[in-house]
């Protein structure tokens, strides 16, 4: 399977890509414009306006924006083939000088030195999934393996889960109590409650749950997200500090629908940059929905789950998820 999908990305890449950075691919040539074609009723839909969003228009915006923020539904089997092919137009269309890096919620902090060697060769695929925990057939198996033979940095954007427990359990003076090294691996929120509409949408999406889990409950669980949230827009800031543009973060869709967390604490970091968010929706729809307007700059209708049929030859396989919590 590895080889087979390492041949299918080469015969892309010498289909009108370079290794080097060079002149943007030809609209036509969009991978999102072709997977269109096949998933006839996937819709993106401008998330203020309401107007239909074609790949063309979409390119477009993708060459304006600092941070694109995939806020994706995990394990979809149409979902990620999308997002997968707006990474590829992201690469195929970008200009002379514009450097992108992809980050990703399911790879954590103390990941990143297996990411750098398997991106470097110098360690096999098998070893690195030994190494990160993955399956062979993780969700964005697709994305990162485009970025290594294109050459561009991959990112582990997220918090190690050991931390993130201990938010939950013990509270953010735990954490601020452990060494600089271990603080290096986490940041901390601006605030210890976070955005009081992201903090509403939280506890109502826990359902009213009680300290039942653990003796946690969901104001516990909320301080384990914001250490999320924190995190990985300190990830996305620090990518774009080192002067990579633009920079991608694929995460689960409540970090950044309706301007969550990650989006909010973001802005914060980096006023004035171009974010740019596709949302994906697990719906059909030929319009924007009412209950949907917001949702994200992009809302992307992707189908139910139980009704979306499997991605194109080519295109990374479904599965469910890495098994990581989070979004």
């Amino acid at each position: 399977m590895t080889r087979i999908l390492i041949v299918l990305l080469a015969a892309i890449v010498a289909s009108g890509c370079a290794s080097s950075p060079g002149p943007r691919q030809p609209r036509s040539e969009s991978v999102l414009a072709s997977l269109t074609e096949q998933y006839t009723r996937v819709r993106l839909m401008d998330g203020r306006t309401g107007e239909p969003v074609a790949a063309g228009d979409l390119a477009e915006r993708l060459d304006r924006a600092d941070v694109v923020l995939f806020g994706e539904l995990h394990g979809h089997p149409v979902g990620l083939p999308v997002a997968a092919a707006i990474w590829r137009d992201m690469l195929g269309h970008r200009e002379e000088g514009r450097r992108p890096a992809l980050l990703l919620e399911f790879f954590e902090r103390d990941q990143q030195l297996a990411i750098d060697d398997y991106l470097a060769g110098m360690i096999e695929e098998d070893e690195f999934l030994g190494a990160t925990g993955k399956r062979p057939d993780y969700d964005h198996r697709e994305m990162l393996e485009f970025a290594k033979l294109r050459g561009h940095p991959v990112i582990a954007a997220n918090a190690p889960r050991r931390y993130v427990r201990l938010a939950r359990t013990d509270g953010f003076d735990r954490l601020r109590g452990l060494s600089p090294a271990q603080r290096s691996m986490f940041v901390l929120p601006p605030t210890d409650d976070g955005p009081k509409a992201y903090r509403d949408r939280f506890v109502e999406a826990m359902g009213g749950m009680d300290a039942g889990h653990g003796g946690s409950g969901p104001l516990d669980f909320l301080r384990a997200q914001l250490v999320w949230d924190a995190t990985m827009a300190d990830s996305v800031a620090t990518a774009l500090e080192h002067r990579h543009a633009p920079v991608a973060l694929v995460v689960g869709r409540f970090h950044v629908e309706f301007d969550g967390a990650t989006r909010s604490y973001l802005q914060a970091r980096r006023r004035g940059a171009d974010i740019l968010s596709i949302v994906m929706v697990d719906a059909w729809s030929d319009e924007l929905r009412e209950e949907d307007r917001g949702r994200g700059d992009i809302v992307a209708y992707v189908g139910p789950v139980e009704r979306a049929s499997r991605p194109p030859a080519g295109s990374a396989e479904s599965g469910s998820t890495d098994g990581d919590s989070g979004g």
